[in-house]
């Protein structure tokens, strides 16, 4: 097996290029942007030219197709910040969730970052830098983020398909084949829902209604505005539009999924129904659920990878068999065998390699804790009779010693060779971090 450094499974050479076209990135190198500072003085003068004539550039390039081991990250893991929350800590906290859910199977995840689109679209309606340089400055402080863990190189950007309007989702929707977009009865449902449960928080200045929707189903609020005169905001309009963008949201992503013919991984709280998955590798691989890594960031992940890469390959690749394996069986629903190969194969694994290393530390513990006895006896009787044998049997102590050493260390490495041992550095790293 190769010695290079891996990512997912796959050298790093492979998969720098696969983002290199990514706009922003280029702006960041041709800046030569190091810290969100630099980025802010970057956009004065004709920096801000400079962005939108790079974002602009970028929407005709043709890009390679991603691994077939990839994964498209739906709105809320896309790093787009449409749905979400456009802050850093937030967009980094969306890092953490996403890569915890594909680190253990999938070689590479489809983001879309910063809209190249949406921007030059954004800086036609609204001239000022202020409303692009919010956005841009954020992704700066994200992409600067991703390249010092090493997670950059692990993300292929992609534009998503955005021609898709409030009025005609369902039409959409319908195209695509997402029946759940198409319920009039879900729809009713999850409205009322938002009304009922959701906050909207009213302030007023100059003239001007500003808005605030929050829901707690809802990853980011959503701000509106609308004049004063107008008469009170009516919270369950508020509600259906929030509806009719999370529906855009899922539209946008089974459309790049279906494009790019790769599987599409979403938060387990969309409020949205989708058709059950087919059962396949990547649907049980989606729906695994590791509780070890729960918690865990994305930077301790994946300096454990890059610290010990044939491990991670030869965990990968137990999982990976033992999904196929499991798969064969013809059960229909992804989660109940994603469970079943955790329940099955990697608890019992995991179990075994803690029974083995506790009883080679306890054997050991036991000889060591006897020659420490013997010896104290042989100085003893050495120091009463006038007789060295401490000089004799000290060395006599330390040849046992050594020899109880080593066979802890076979059987230590014995055990490192397990396939899921790899797992097992990540449970101990995940107790320490804590």
């Amino acid at each position: 097996m190769s010695t290079r450094p891996y990512h997912f499974g796959t050298p790093m050479e492979n998969v720098r290029s696969m983002n290199s076209d990514y706009w922003l990135l280029e702006w960041i190198e041709l800046k030569d942007i190091k810290t969100p500072g630099d980025a802010l003085r970057a956009l004065g003068g004709e920096g801000y030219r400079e962005l939108l004539e790079t974002a602009e550039r970028s929407l005709d390039a043709t890009r390679p197709q991603p691994s077939s081991r990839a994964v498209v990250a739906g709105r809320t893991l896309d790093l787009s910040g449409k749905v979400t929350c456009i802050a850093p800590p937030c967009l980094k906290r969306q890092v953490d969730e996403l890569l915890v859910r594909v680190w253990h199977y999938f070689d590479e995840v489809v983001v879309e970052g910063l809209s190249a689109d949406l921007l030059v679209q954004t800086a036609k309606v609204e001239p000022a830098v202020d409303e692009v340089a919010v956005r841009v400055l954020s992704q700066v402080e994200l992409l600067l983020y991703l390249r010092e863990i090493g997670a950059l190189d692990l993300l292929v950007f992609r534009e998503k398909p955005h021609a898709f309007c409030a009025g005609h989702f369902r039409q959409h929707a319908e195209e695509l084949g997402i029946p759940a977009a198409l319920d009039d009865a879900l729809a009713d449902e999850v409205v009322d829902y938002f009304a009922k449960t959701s906050t909207l928080e009213i302030t007023e200045a100059e003239g001007e209604r500003f808005l605030w929707f929050t829901h707690p189903d809802l990853d980011a609020g959503w701000a509106l505005s609308m004049p004063s005169d107008r008469g009170e905001p009516d919270k369950r309009a508020i509600a259906a539009r929030a509806f009719a963008q999370q529906c855009m949201a899922l539209v946008s992503d089974v459309g790049q999924a279906r494009n790019l013919r790769l599987p599409l991984t979403t938060v387990g709280h969309s409020l949205i129904r989708r058709e059950a998955s087919e059962l396949d590798e990547t649907s049980v691989a989606l729906a695994l659920n590791l509780p070890i890594v729960q918690g865990l960031g994305a930077k301790d992940l994946l300096q454990l990878i890059r610290e010990h890469p044939h491990e991670f390959e030869a965990f990968r690749h137990a999982v990976t068999m033992a999904i196929r394996e499991q798969v064969a069986g013809r059960e229909a629903d992804p989660a109940v065998v994603a469970e079943r190969v955790r329940r099955d194969f990697i608890d019992p694994a995991l179990a075994d390699i803690h029974r083995r290393l506790e009883v080679a530390t306890r054997a050991l513990g036991r000889k060591m804790a006897q020659n420490a006895l013997i010896g104290a006896a042989a100085t003893s009787v050495g120091f009463l009779t006038g007789v060295p044998l401490v000089w004799g049997g000290g060395i006599a102590m330390v040849g046992s010693s050594i020899r109880h050493l080593n066979k802890f260390a076979e059987e230590e490495k014995d055990v490192e060779l397990s396939d899921l041992y790899f797992l097992w550095r990540l449970e101990k790293r995940g107790l320490h971090a804590h």
